[in-house]
């Protein structure tokens, strides 16, 4: 208040003029504004009553219900709303596209702790997302740029509702890995139960096989579009119309794209890793789906024939 206050004395002194001069040339103004705004009031009243006098009684009487309604209405939507319980509503987790309060709450706390420089308008845009992946990074949380219950813990925010985690509007990649053009999510109101943990699949090097797969198959997608991609690879594991082994699956000849092209020889980033971990420790996006492909994508017509229950990022997983 002292700084704000410091701020418009400013003008003044320029003018050479001090406060209390200002506010006893103000006096005279403001005092006729004052005068002006009593005459309206008074007028208006007036002429409101002038009207309610030349209606018949039962208008009259109506005019008055309906007056009454409306002054109720109003009363208890001022006793109903409340910008806590509006933001609790919001559906969990806040991500990309997201609007409301509860994203005007993250953008206010992470831009007082210096991590977030735009406008704290409640819309999570590209800017939010990249501000909650660094404070996740500072924070030791995995870095996925999605606003969880457990990110909100950690800022202080109170609690929301419980939602599962769907998926992040982010960037989205072809069936055979590399940059394309963001797009739509598209996914379940809620997700699938989650499958028991993969059995036989445990060793480092399976990780690593996964993780380079999913690099290479789904390199740009969001985290859930990673996770999602590793398993279907653990699903067609399980599946007997595939091979019973992992590197089996990987390596069988044009199931993959990535494969086929050599990308599956980078190395895993530490992202793809914990992707396939939370694949391999039972997270299933797709509810059991044993194919994926970017429709957006030349791909062997045959694959239309799989009917096509989800898409998250650019692909589309059926059976």
């Amino acid at each position: 208040m002292r700084r704000l206050g410091l701020q418009l004395a400013q003008p003044l002194r320029r003018a050479g003029l001090s406060v209390a001069e200002a506010a006893r040339r103000a006096g005279p103004r403001l005092a006729d504004v004052r005068d002006r705004a009593r005459m309206w009031y008074a007028d208006s009243a007036r002429c409101i009553g002038r009207r309610l006098s030349q209606l018949h009684p039962w208008q009259r009487g109506f005019a008055a219900v309906a007056l009454s309604l409306l002054v109720l209405i109003v009363w208890q939507f001022g006793l109903a709303y409340r910008p806590e319980a509006t933001a609790a509503a919001e559906a969990l987790p806040f991500r990309w596209g997201s609007r409301g309060t509860g994203v005007a709450l993250i953008q206010r706390n992470l831009k007082d702790g210096g991590f977030y420089g735009g406008p704290v308008h409640g819309v999570y845009t590209r800017q939010t997302h990249a501000a909650v992946q660094l404070y996740q990074r500072q924070s030791g949380l995995p870095a996925t740029g999605i606003a969880d219950q457990r990110l909100l813990s950690v800022l202080g925010i109170p609690e929301f509702a419980q939602q599962p985690v769907p998926a992040d509007p982010g960037p989205g990649t072809g069936i055979a890995g590399g940059d394309t053009p963001p797009g739509p999510v598209i996914e379940p109101e809620t997700p699938p139960p989650a499958r028991a943990p993969t059995r036989g699949i445990t060793r480092e090097n399976d990780v690593r096989l996964l993780g380079n797969l999913i690099r290479a198959e789904a390199e740009s997608e969001p985290y859930i579009g990673k996770v999602a991609v590793a398993a279907v690879t653990l699903n067609r594991v399980q599946n007997p119309r595939f091979p019973n082994t992992l590197a089996g699956v990987v390596y069988q000849p044009g199931a993959f794209e990535g494969v086929s092209n050599g990308r599956a020889s980078r190395p895993a980033r530490a992202v793809d890793l914990q992707a396939a971990r939370d694949a391999i420790n039972g997270w299933d996006p797709t509810s059991g789906a044993l194919y994926f492909w970017n429709p957006s994508k030349r791909v062997n017509p045959w694959i239309w024939s799989r009917r096509i229950t989800l898409r998250i990022g650019r692909h589309v997983f059926g059976f």
